[in-house]
């Protein structure tokens, strides 16, 4: 049986960056709601849930997501404003949002057409870029949340440089996911089109 792994395609962010979501995260934490907040080290920009592939598909996956990153110039987008999926008003899972104009959509659409002509199934939902910053456990001190949301809606957190993007393997441990970079794909490489 082919060995399968658990694997995704996402923008790392910078140390500033992930230091200002933890601030943020830590004045959310509170005991009158109840939600399972990020770590840190651990946030990213998800370009594409791969889902549990084999070695195959791995090389597969990293020929589209090279292709793809070839397309594409270096350039920046910011992190600004807190909001929930579904809603605020129903919150299940909290998002910082993410600001672009035009390029980081030229990305992620370039590879899910590398991605689909490499054989791999259409994205469960359209990307909707987000950082999420937390998972709502229990309907418990949903009205305080969304208060908290509504005050943070605004919230500038920074801007991220991106030069570079990973296929990242997520191992699923007791203590939460580990995240490993399988490989890298440079933006504005032309070396990577065949």
């Amino acid at each position: 049986m082919a060995v399968r792994i658990r694997s995704f395609v996402a923008i790392e962010l910078s140390e500033p960056l992930k230091q200002n979501l933890d601030s943020l995260r830590k004045r959310l934490d509170s005991p009158r709601y109840d939600v399972r907040w990020v770590k840190a080290l651990n946030i990213h920009l998800t370009l594409r849930f791969l889902g549990e592939i084999t070695e195959n598909e791995i090389a597969a996956a990293a020929g589209a997501a090279a292709r793809a990153a070839a397309r594409v110039a270096p350039f920046q987008f910011s992190i600004r404003g807190l909001g929930a999926f579904p809603t605020a008003g129903s919150p299940r899972v909290v998002w910082v949002g993410v600001e672009d104009d035009g390029p980081l959509l030229q990305l992620a659409d370039s590879l899910s057409k590398e991605l689909s002509a490499a054989r791999f199934p259409p994205a469960d939902h359209p990307f909707t870029p987000h950082l999420t910053l937390g998972r709502v456990k229990s309907p418990k001190g949903r009205d305080e949340l969304k208060r908290q949301l509504v005050a943070n809606q605004d919230i500038c957190l920074g801007r991220q440089e991106v030069a570079d993007f990973a296929l990242i393997r997520s191992e699923l441990k007791p203590g939460g996911p580990v995240y490993r970079p399988l490989s890298r794909f440079l933006l504005g490489d032309p070396s990577a089109i065949s």
